[in-house]
């Protein structure tokens, strides 16, 4: 059972899908099909968005988590907007009933979500409301390059799952973006807390722009976790709930969770 693979996408981060090439980018959509069916993740390197607004997110991302919390929980994400700051140990994301795992756990982990691009921002950061819409809009091109890829390697006919993904980051799409942020574990911290337990994915797929500090452990087919070593300058992309589904389980959304490092 192979780790996770990176593949060059630069072929079809460069253009559209052409008849001189088609052969040679229809052997890219396939090799992603095949890694999302092995093992549910794959780097992508030559991606196409800019490293400088990968850079940028992870800027404004840390002075936004560098504010006093009372400021922080101002913008608080609330039941009906799925746009705010998630402060640490209100959100969940172990699969409790599904992998038979204790419930005392506290998740270590805080966030600002962004749904919508006209939203609610926190004006302390200056330039947090104009790079998030930026990483939004690449995003969102990047995004359709790979729906259209998955669609040859699936040979799925055109628009087939890019029709499932209009209007992205808006009240008729549940598409979200996070930064996330994962503060040092105390010395003496209680039994239980941990950055991010195991569980899946929801929606079609996750971009994860990853720094290089690394803690993410995959779960394979075979049951063994595996450490995921971040690779500079890729998209670290794995397969959502949703997708497989769709797919009738040949796509793995795979088990992922962050260890304490």
């Amino acid at each position: 059972m192979k780790d996770i693979p990176c593949i060059d996408f630069a072929l079809l981060a460069n253009g559209t899908f052409n008849e001189d090439e088609f052969e040679e980018e229809k052997k890219i959509c396939q090799n992603i099909v095949s890694a999302f069916a092995e093992i549910g993740f794959v780097y992508l390197k030559n991606h196409g968005i800019p490293r400088k607004l990968i850079e940028n997110i992870h800027k404004v991302g840390q002075e936004f988590f560098s504010l006093p919390e009372e400021e922080k929980l101002k913008y608080e994400k609330d039941l009906e907007v799925m746009q705010g700051y998630v402060a640490i140990d209100r959100e969940f994301l172990m699969c409790f009933h599904r992998l038979h795992i204790s419930k005392d756990i506290h998740e270590l982990r805080e966030s600002f979500d962004a749904s919508n691009p006209n939203g609610d921002f926190p004006s302390e950061v200056k330039d947090l409301k104009k790079v998030i819409a930026n990483v939004m809009e690449e995003g969102v091109k990047f995004s359709n390059k790979l729906l259209r890829c998955l669609e040859v390697g699936l040979e799925l006919p055109n628009g087939t799952l890019m029709d499932k993904h209009e209007n992205p980051f808006s009240s008729l799409n549940g598409t979200l973006l996070r930064i996330l942020h994962y503060p040092p574990i105390p010395e003496n911290a209680k039994d239980g807390l941990i950055r991010c337990g195991a569980h899946t994915d929801y929606g079609t797929f996750t971009l994860l722009f990853q720094d290089d500090i690394g803690g993410l452990e995959v779960k394979r087919r075979d049951g063994k976790w595996i450490n995921d070593d971040p690779i500079p300058d890729t998209i670290l992309v794995n397969v959502g709930d949703l997708l497989q589904m769709w797919t009738a389980g040949r796509l793995l959304a795979t088990v992922s969770k962050l260890v304490n490092t």
